[in-house]
């Protein structure tokens, strides 16, 4: 799990100092004036980053092994501070989300598949921050609420017509998810903590072709989400505090196929 941690922390500390590089390699267009900066990749300076830098530490930490906490189809992995979460999805009926500390030893499930009162019909997609104190799992119309022990806090209803939320992410002040479907644009919805609507839906303005891929699963730094896209080779930047800021930084190499 250390390497895990490493790789993702070192990741993102490489991807948010190289923002303002990206940024200052554009045509002499201020970035504010246009939705899409076009970033040629042959003006810029980077570092070659080896993989051993990012691995100097490994260790491998098997899990315990305990019936209860088999997993088959693992879909998300959330380290913590405490331990990490994994959500597993071998089918819409036996998907599962399991509390494992550091040294891979099964805490407790996070709720459970079921009608009755903080049990889920299925899972959309769960997120935590940094701490893990709290989880947020949602599912069809409805987002549940739980504390690290697996205990039920609170479930709230969502409404989305058309669509759905499929994914979701923890921010400074809140919940971010994003819609399968709205109109002709994919679209977020924002929550305070207690899983009030603040924003509504928020259009991103066209420069999304569809949001967080499971490839491409979106970073969190405060209210401000980066997320990349490998289809059109390109990165976007989508300010909370500021709904006007939605950014696409495309990067274009002069021997790509247009």
């Amino acid at each position: 799990m250390k390497v895990v941690y490493r790789i993702i922390n070192n990741l993102s500390v490489i991807f948010l100092c190289h923002c303002p590089l990206f940024v200052s390699c554009t045509n002499n267009e201020p970035v504010q004036k246009s939705d899409e900066v076009q970033i040629r990749l042959k003006d810029l300076e980077c570092d070659t980053i080896k993989v051993a830098d990012l691995m100097k530490n490994l260790e491998i930490i098997p899990l315990e092994d305990n019936p209860s906490y088999m997993i088959s189809r693992p879909c998300k992995f959330t380290v913590t501070d405490n331990g990490f979460f994994l959500y597993d999805n071998p089918s819409p009926e036996t998907a599962k989300i399991l509390y494992f500390d550091k040294h891979g030893k099964a805490l407790n499930h996070i709720g459970a598949l079921g009608n009755g009162r903080g049990e889920y019909i299925t899972i959309y997609d769960t997120s935590t921050d940094r701490k893990g104190d709290t989880v947020l799992v949602t599912s069809i119309d409805k987002h549940y609420l739980y504390d690290k022990t697996g205990k039920f806090i609170t479930s709230k209803e969502y409404n989305v017509n058309p669509g759905a939320i499929n994914y979701v992410a923890k921010t400074a002040s809140g919940y971010i998810c994003s819609t399968d479907f709205t109109g002709f644009e994919y679209q977020i919805q924002v929550y305070d903590n207690d899983l009030n609507v603040i924003d509504g839906l928020l259009p991103t303005n066209g420069i999304v072709d569809r949001m967080f891929l499971v490839g491409n699963e979106a970073r969190v730094e405060g209210n401000k989400i980066f997320y990349c896209s490998f289809l059109n080779s390109a990165f976007y930047l989508i300010d909370l505090s500021d709904s006007k800021h939605k950014k696409c930084f495309h990067l274009i190499d002069d021997e790509m196929l247009s």
